[in-house]
Protein backbone atom coordinates (compact mmCIF):
# COMPACT_ATOMS: atom_id res chain seq x y z
CA UNK A 1 0.00 0.00 0.00
CA UNK A 2 1.42 3.35 -1.22
CA UNK A 3 0.66 6.99 0.59
CA UNK A 4 -2.21 7.68 -1.98
CA UNK A 5 -4.01 4.54 -0.93
CA UNK A 6 -3.66 5.29 2.68
CA UNK A 7 -5.04 8.80 1.81
CA UNK A 8 -8.04 7.19 0.15
CA UNK A 9 -8.49 4.61 2.97
CA UNK A 10 -8.74 7.71 5.73
CA UNK A 11 -11.53 9.47 3.30
CA UNK A 12 -13.11 6.19 2.68
CA UNK A 13 -13.21 5.94 6.87
CA UNK A 14 -14.95 9.35 6.68
CA UNK A 15 -13.53 10.33 9.94
CA UNK A 16 -12.28 13.53 8.23
CA UNK A 17 -16.66 14.25 6.97
CA UNK A 18 -18.25 15.11 3.67
CA UNK A 19 -15.44 17.16 1.13
CA UNK A 20 -13.13 17.28 -1.64
CA UNK A 21 -9.39 16.09 -1.94
CA UNK A 22 -6.86 17.42 -3.62
CA UNK A 23 -3.76 15.04 -3.86
CA UNK A 24 -0.17 16.40 -4.40
CA UNK A 25 -0.56 20.16 -3.56
CA UNK A 26 2.27 22.51 -4.64
CA UNK A 27 2.69 24.86 -1.80
CA UNK A 28 6.21 25.79 -3.32
CA UNK A 29 7.00 29.41 -3.57
CA UNK A 30 10.09 28.63 -6.42
CA UNK A 31 10.42 25.43 -6.07
CA UNK A 32 7.69 22.40 -5.41
CA UNK A 33 6.99 21.51 -2.24
CA UNK A 34 4.00 19.48 -2.33
CA UNK A 35 1.06 18.76 0.52
CA UNK A 36 0.21 14.81 0.32
CA UNK A 37 -3.46 16.07 0.88
CA UNK A 38 -5.67 18.94 1.52
CA UNK A 39 -8.77 18.21 1.93
CA UNK A 40 -11.48 21.13 2.42
CA UNK A 41 -15.31 20.40 4.54
CA UNK A 42 -17.25 22.62 4.91
CA UNK A 43 -16.15 23.95 8.11
CA UNK A 44 -12.30 23.58 7.88
CA UNK A 45 -9.27 22.43 5.99
CA UNK A 46 -7.49 19.69 6.27
CA UNK A 47 -3.65 19.33 5.83
CA UNK A 48 -2.47 16.03 6.00
CA UNK A 49 0.88 14.06 5.04
CA UNK A 50 0.62 10.03 4.89
CA UNK A 51 3.45 8.38 6.12
CA UNK A 52 3.60 4.12 5.86
CA UNK A 53 5.75 4.42 9.38
CA UNK A 54 5.56 7.53 11.43
CA UNK A 55 8.52 8.96 13.21
CA UNK A 56 9.31 12.13 14.81
CA UNK A 57 10.75 13.52 11.39
CA UNK A 58 7.67 14.67 9.65
CA UNK A 59 6.75 16.95 12.74
CA UNK A 60 8.72 19.88 10.93
CA UNK A 61 7.65 18.73 7.29
CA UNK A 62 4.29 19.23 8.46
CA UNK A 63 4.44 22.82 9.77
CA UNK A 64 6.71 24.21 7.02
CA UNK A 65 3.77 22.90 4.53
CA UNK A 66 1.37 24.59 6.48
CA UNK A 67 3.48 28.01 6.74
CA UNK A 68 3.76 27.93 2.90
CA UNK A 69 -0.51 26.75 2.85
CA UNK A 70 -1.33 29.98 4.36
CA UNK A 71 1.07 32.17 2.71
CA UNK A 72 0.10 31.31 -0.69
CA UNK A 73 -3.65 30.46 -0.58
CA UNK A 74 -4.70 32.47 2.93
CA UNK A 75 -7.87 30.69 3.24
CA UNK A 76 -10.50 31.67 5.00
CA UNK A 77 -11.26 28.46 6.73
CA UNK A 78 -9.70 27.15 9.92
CA UNK A 79 -7.04 24.49 9.69
CA UNK A 80 -6.09 21.56 10.94
CA UNK A 81 -3.35 19.27 10.58
CA UNK A 82 -3.13 15.24 10.36
CA UNK A 83 -0.96 12.33 9.71
CA UNK A 84 -2.10 9.25 8.07
CA UNK A 85 0.16 6.17 8.93
CA UNK A 86 -0.06 2.24 9.26
CA UNK A 87 2.32 2.15 12.33
CA UNK A 88 4.31 4.18 14.08
CA UNK A 89 7.80 3.62 15.55
CA UNK A 90 7.05 4.22 19.44
CA UNK A 91 3.93 4.48 21.21
CA UNK A 92 5.32 7.37 22.47
CA UNK A 93 5.18 9.85 19.26
CA UNK A 94 1.30 9.54 18.94
CA UNK A 95 1.14 11.98 22.06
CA UNK A 96 3.67 14.01 20.74
CA UNK A 97 2.09 14.70 17.57
CA UNK A 98 -1.38 15.67 19.15
CA UNK A 99 0.42 17.79 21.73
CA UNK A 100 1.57 19.59 18.64
CA UNK A 101 -2.04 20.05 17.35
CA UNK A 102 -1.27 17.69 14.79
CA UNK A 103 -4.28 14.08 14.65
CA UNK A 104 -2.70 11.01 14.17
CA UNK A 105 -5.08 8.41 12.31
CA UNK A 106 -3.30 5.16 12.29
CA UNK A 107 -4.85 2.99 9.66
CA UNK A 108 -4.60 -1.13 9.98
CA UNK A 109 -3.49 -3.66 7.28
CA UNK A 110 -7.14 -5.73 7.31
CA UNK A 111 -9.07 -1.93 6.59
CA UNK A 112 -6.39 -1.28 4.17
CA UNK A 113 -7.13 -4.53 2.09
CA UNK A 114 -10.55 -4.05 2.33
CA UNK A 115 -10.66 -0.49 0.72
CA UNK A 116 -8.47 -2.35 -2.18
CA UNK A 117 -11.23 -5.25 -2.36
CA UNK A 118 -13.95 -2.14 -2.92
CA UNK A 119 -11.79 -0.09 -5.37
CA UNK A 120 -11.80 -3.28 -7.44
CA UNK A 121 -15.75 -3.47 -7.82
CA UNK A 122 -16.28 -5.24 -4.57
CA UNK A 123 -20.03 -7.07 -4.69
CA UNK A 124 -21.62 -3.61 -5.84
CA UNK A 125 -21.84 -2.76 -9.85
CA UNK A 126 -19.03 -0.30 -11.09
CA UNK A 127 -19.67 3.01 -12.91
CA UNK A 128 -18.00 2.48 -16.51
CA UNK A 129 -17.58 6.37 -16.24
CA UNK A 130 -15.97 7.18 -13.16
CA UNK A 131 -14.97 3.97 -12.05
CA UNK A 132 -16.35 4.22 -8.52
CA UNK A 133 -19.05 1.82 -6.85
CA UNK A 134 -22.58 2.40 -7.41
CA UNK A 135 -25.18 2.47 -5.12
CA UNK A 136 -29.08 2.16 -4.17
CA UNK A 137 -31.38 4.90 -3.80
CA UNK A 138 -34.40 5.02 -2.32
CA UNK A 139 -36.31 3.43 -4.99
CA UNK A 140 -33.44 0.67 -4.63
CA UNK A 141 -32.27 1.47 -8.17
CA UNK A 142 -28.31 1.58 -8.64
CA UNK A 143 -27.16 4.86 -8.63
CA UNK A 144 -23.80 6.59 -8.99
CA UNK A 145 -23.77 9.44 -6.57
CA UNK A 146 -20.16 11.09 -8.36
CA UNK A 147 -21.32 11.00 -11.84
CA UNK A 148 -24.42 13.06 -10.00
CA UNK A 149 -22.16 15.18 -8.60
CA UNK A 150 -20.10 15.82 -12.02
CA UNK A 151 -22.29 16.30 -14.48
CA UNK A 152 -26.10 16.38 -12.44
CA UNK A 153 -27.14 13.19 -12.83
CA UNK A 154 -26.32 9.36 -12.89
CA UNK A 155 -25.00 7.47 -14.95
CA UNK A 156 -27.66 4.23 -16.33
CA UNK A 157 -27.39 0.94 -14.68
CA UNK A 158 -27.01 -1.55 -17.85
CA UNK A 159 -26.18 -5.20 -17.91
CA UNK A 160 -23.21 -6.64 -19.09
CA UNK A 161 -23.65 -8.65 -22.55
CA UNK A 162 -20.41 -10.65 -22.34
CA UNK A 163 -20.69 -11.57 -18.14
CA UNK A 164 -24.22 -10.38 -17.13
CA UNK A 165 -22.76 -8.24 -14.68
CA UNK A 166 -24.47 -4.61 -13.93
CA UNK A 167 -22.56 -1.84 -15.03
CA UNK A 168 -23.18 1.97 -15.45
CA UNK A 169 -22.99 4.27 -18.34
CA UNK A 170 -23.57 7.75 -19.18
CA UNK A 171 -23.46 7.68 -23.48
CA UNK A 172 -24.02 11.84 -23.21
CA UNK A 173 -20.90 12.08 -21.50
CA UNK A 174 -18.78 8.76 -22.92
CA UNK A 175 -19.78 10.13 -26.44
CA UNK A 176 -18.06 13.85 -25.91
CA UNK A 177 -14.52 11.64 -25.22
CA UNK A 178 -14.99 8.48 -27.47
CA UNK A 179 -16.17 10.62 -30.35
CA UNK A 180 -12.29 11.70 -31.16
CA UNK A 181 -11.06 7.99 -31.19
CA UNK A 182 -10.26 5.89 -34.39
CA UNK A 183 -12.87 3.83 -36.42
CA UNK A 184 -11.24 0.98 -34.79
CA UNK A 185 -12.17 1.49 -31.51
CA UNK A 186 -15.59 0.30 -30.49
CA UNK A 187 -17.50 2.81 -29.28
CA UNK A 188 -20.78 1.65 -29.30
CA UNK A 189 -19.93 -1.62 -27.85
CA UNK A 190 -17.58 0.08 -25.46
CA UNK A 191 -20.82 1.85 -23.95
CA UNK A 192 -23.90 -0.02 -24.35
CA UNK A 193 -22.32 -4.07 -24.37
CA UNK A 194 -19.19 -4.61 -21.70
CA UNK A 195 -18.60 -3.37 -18.15
CA UNK A 196 -15.45 -2.34 -17.15
CA UNK A 197 -14.14 -5.44 -16.00
CA UNK A 198 -14.69 -7.16 -19.26
CA UNK A 199 -13.27 -3.94 -21.09
CA UNK A 200 -9.66 -4.85 -19.73
CA UNK A 201 -10.13 -8.32 -21.03
CA UNK A 202 -10.48 -7.14 -23.96
CA UNK A 203 -7.54 -6.11 -26.11
CA UNK A 204 -9.54 -4.00 -29.23
CA UNK A 205 -10.87 -1.98 -26.16
CA UNK A 206 -7.40 -1.15 -25.01
CA UNK A 207 -7.81 -2.51 -21.64
CA UNK A 208 -9.13 0.87 -20.06
CA UNK A 209 -12.09 -0.02 -17.44
CA UNK A 210 -13.66 3.29 -17.38
CA UNK A 211 -13.61 6.81 -19.54
CA UNK A 212 -11.44 8.40 -16.43
CA UNK A 213 -8.73 5.27 -16.99
CA UNK A 214 -8.87 6.62 -20.50
CA UNK A 215 -8.54 9.86 -20.37
CA UNK A 216 -5.64 9.54 -18.10
CA UNK A 217 -4.11 7.48 -20.36
CA UNK A 218 -4.66 9.54 -23.23
CA UNK A 219 -3.10 12.57 -21.38
CA UNK A 220 -0.30 10.94 -19.90
CA UNK A 221 0.26 9.92 -23.73
CA UNK A 222 0.22 13.09 -24.97
CA UNK A 223 -3.21 12.16 -27.29
CA UNK A 224 -5.31 14.37 -25.39
CA UNK A 225 -5.07 17.60 -23.42
CA UNK A 226 -6.80 19.31 -20.57
CA UNK A 227 -8.33 22.11 -23.30
CA UNK A 228 -9.80 19.49 -25.28
CA UNK A 229 -11.86 18.36 -22.48
CA UNK A 230 -13.44 21.51 -20.85
CA UNK A 231 -13.44 23.83 -24.31
CA UNK A 232 -12.10 22.39 -27.19
CA UNK A 233 -13.74 18.67 -29.24
CA UNK A 234 -14.98 17.03 -26.26
CA UNK A 235 -16.58 19.69 -24.86
CA UNK A 236 -18.03 20.37 -21.73
CA UNK A 237 -16.32 17.87 -19.79
CA UNK A 238 -16.28 19.88 -15.93
CA UNK A 239 -12.25 20.57 -14.71
CA UNK A 240 -13.30 19.15 -11.38
CA UNK A 241 -13.45 15.79 -13.49
CA UNK A 242 -10.83 16.01 -15.37
CA UNK A 243 -8.58 16.69 -11.58
CA UNK A 244 -10.36 13.38 -10.61
CA UNK A 245 -9.34 11.48 -13.38
CA UNK A 246 -6.01 12.67 -13.45
CA UNK A 247 -5.66 11.34 -9.53
CA UNK A 248 -5.37 15.24 -8.45
CA UNK A 249 -9.26 15.62 -6.51
CA UNK A 250 -10.83 12.79 -4.85
CA UNK A 251 -14.73 13.47 -3.77
CA UNK A 252 -16.17 12.12 -0.84
CA UNK A 253 -19.85 12.06 -1.10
Amino acid sequence: MNERDLLKLLIEDNVLGKGKANFEVNVGLKTPNRIDMVYETNDKIWLIEAKRNLDYKALGQIFFYKELYLYKFTPSKPISLGVACLNVSKDEIIDFYEKQGIRVFILTKVEAEKVEVEEKGGENPICGVCGKSMTKNENNEWTCKLCEYFFGISSKPVKCKKCGQIYGTFPAVENRVLRRKAKNFAKKYWIEYVCPKCRRELSYLHKYGSLADLIKEEIEERWLTKGDLIWGISGGIPEEFFEFCMGRKEINL
